[in-house]
């Protein structure tokens, strides 16, 4: 579970919706519809197995920041004393921010998962649509993209959605 304890409605939202994923089963889902990814040996059911269970067992931390040296002018987020630091400057929809918190909680998992590895190699984003971080971070934000476009275009219609969808499949 990530969290978030700022007042930045936009990070607390994306948050939530993240964590929302994460519990119903959104991103072990997207975790099995790959045997194979890039930058591991473990396969998609694997990954989505040991997801299931630690997604419970520690919790990462995510602030934002409006980074302005030069050497932040790329960066997406990074991670400084365990504490995902999110550059405000560079995203601008939702969508992005939901998929950056998905991302970067893939590295959190990868931390914690002892027994297999699974990140993307170097810091460059170029060729690693196909490595774990890359492809949930992906999925989580092409997934927020696909509702707004059917007008479930706002953070609390999001959250509502998911948690109505969820009820819903459990009857």
């Amino acid at each position: 579970m990530m969290i978030y304890k700022g007042n930045m409605a936009n990070i607390s939202y994306a948050v939530d919706v993240y964590n929302l994923l994460l519990d119903f089963g959104y991103i072990e889902m997207w975790l099995t519809q790959k045997d194979k990814y890039d930058y591991t040996e473990a396969t998609g059911d694997e990954l989505a197995i040991a997801h299931q269970i630690f997604k419970n067992s520690e919790n990462s931390y995510v602030d934002g920041k409006y980074l302005w040296k030069p050497w932040h002018r790329n960066t997406l987020a990074y991670h400084s004393d365990g504490m995902l630091i999110i550059n405000l400057k560079k995203i601008s929809s939702f969508a992005g921010l939901v998929g950056t918190c998905a991302h970067e909680n893939e590295h959190f998992f990868d931390h914690i998962i002892e027994n297999m590895d699974f990140g993307h190699g170097s810091d460059s984003s170029v060729g690693k649509e196909n490595t774990v971080p890359y492809y949930i971070g992906i999925q989580a934000k092409l997934f927020i993209q696909d509702l707004e476009a059917k007008g479930i275009d706002t953070p609390i219609k999001i959250i509502s959605y998911l948690i109505e969808t969820h009820l819903a499949l459990q009857v």
